[in-house]
C-alpha cells in the first residue's frame, strides 16, 4: 500500500499490479488504500490465471470496507482464479450511511470455484461476491462454479436450520444500486444466484447463463422494524432488470430453475412501509430513464427476453 500511495502521489497516474501465475495459499487481503481520481488494478495473466486457494479459509480472499476517499474506490480485479473460500470478495460500504459507499469497481474474467461453507470451516457462507452500499460496479465475463452451503446452523434461540439456501454468487445489499452483471456463467449454486436486499435498485443483469441454481434472482428485505434493536429500517428494491439470460435446471437437476422471487410482505402496522415511502424512497429515488431509457419506473423487477434450455452444453457469452 505504501508503494502504491507513493507512486500515485508522485506520478499522478493509474496503477496496474501484475500478479504472477502460480498458486497462492491461505491469502487474505484487507484493502485500505484508494484514490478517487485513479484506478488500481489487480491483474493476473489471462492465459495462465494465478490461483488463490483459501484451503477452507473462514476469511474472504479480498475485503474492502469504507474509509476516507473510498466512495470512488476504483478497484479493479482481473484474470484470477479464487477457490476454496467461504466468501471471496467483499465491497463493503457503511450500511447505515448511504453516502459512505465503496463504488466504481469491477471484477472481470475471474473464476470463483468451491465457495461456501461446504468448502470452509465457517458455519455458514453468504456470497462469492458481496456488494454492500456499493454502486456503479461492473462484473463481467466471470465464472461461478460450486457455490454451495451444506451445513446446519443454529441461532441464539437454539433454532437450527440448513444453510443450503443462504449462499449466493452475488449478494447486493444496502443501497447497492446501478451495478452491471453481464456475460457471466453460473453453475451449481445451492442458493439463489443473485440476491438483492434493502434498497438496491436499477441493477442490470443480462447475457448470463445459469444452470443448477435454486433461482436466478431473489428480491428480499428484512422485516425488522424496531429501530431500537436493529441498525436501520430496511426497504424493498425496485427497477432491477433481468434480460437476455439463459436458464437451465434447478440445483437438484429435477426441473427448470425459477427465474425470480420477490418478497411482497410489508409491515404497515410497524411503520416500515410509511418510513420507506416518506423518507428513504423520497430522498434517494432516481429516475430509471437515466439508466435504461426504454423502461418506465413502475416495477420492482423487469424480466425481458430470458430463455430456458435443458441441454447445458455451452456457456452463453457473446
Amino acid at each position: 500500500h505504501k508503494l502504491i500511495k507513493y507512486y500515485l502521489t508522485d506520478k499522478l497516474s493509474n496503477v496496474v499490479i501484475h500478479i504472477e501465475s502460480g498458486i497462492y495459499k491461505n491469502q487474505t487481503v484487507n484493502w485500505s488504500f484508494t484514490m478517487p481520481h485513479y484506478t488500481i488494478t489487480l491483474q493476473g495473466n489471462h492465459y495462465n490465471k494465478p490461483i488463490f486457494d483459501g484451503k477452507g479459509s473462514v476469511e474472504p480472499w479480498f475485503r474492502m470496507a469504507y474509509h476516507k476517499n473510498a466512495s470512488y474506490s476504483n478497484i479493479h480485479i482481473e484474470n484470477l482464479q479464487i477457490r476454496n473460500y467461504n466468501n471471496a470478495i467483499l465491497f463493503k460500504g457503511d450500511k447505515n450511511n448511504f453516502n459512505k459507499d465503496v463504488s466504481r469497481n469491477s471484477v472481470k474474467d475471474c473464476d470463483f470455484i468451491n465457495i461456501g461453507d461446504k468448502y470452509s470451516l465457517a458455519p455458514v457462507g453468504y456470497a462469492a461476491i458481496s456488494v454492500s452500499n456499493s454502486r456503479y460496479n461492473i462484473f463481467e465475463n466471470n465464472t461461478f462454479k460450486n457455490i454451495v452451503n451444506n451445513k446446519i446452523t443454529c441461532n441464539t434461540n437454539h433454532k437450527c436450520f440448513p444453510t443450503k439456501h443462504l449462499i449466493h454468487a452475488f449478494y447486493l445489499s444496502y443501497y447497492a444500486s446501478k451495478n452491471i452483471i453481464r456475460h457471466n456463467s453460473f453453475k451449481n449454486i445451492s442458493g439463489d444466484a443473485i440476491k438483492v436486499r434493502d434498497f438496491s435498485n436499477f441493477n442490470l443483469i443480462e447475457y448470463n447463463s445459469f444452470d443448477k441454481v435454486r433461482r436466478v434472482f431473489q428480491d428480499w428485505y428484512a422485516t425488522y422494524h424496531n429501530i431500537a434493536k436493529e441498525d436501520h429500517v430496511e426497504c424493498y428494491s425496485w427497477g432491477n432488470i433481468l434480460r437476455y439470460n439463459r436458464v437451465g435446471l434447478n440445483f437438484d437437476g429435477t426441473k427448470n430453475a425459477l427465474l425470480s422471487d420477490i418478497k411482497i410482505v410489508f409491515y404497515k402496522k410497524s411503520g416500515q412501509q410509511s418510513f420507506c415511502k416518506t423518507s428513504v424512497f423520497k430522498k434517494y429515488k432516481i429516475d430509471i430513464h437515466t439508466f435504461v431509457n426504454e423502461i418506465v419506473n413502475t416495477e420492482r423487477m423487469y424480466s425481458l427476453n430470458n430463455s430456458w434450455y435443458n441441454n447445458f452444453s455451452k456457456d452463453y457469452r457473446k
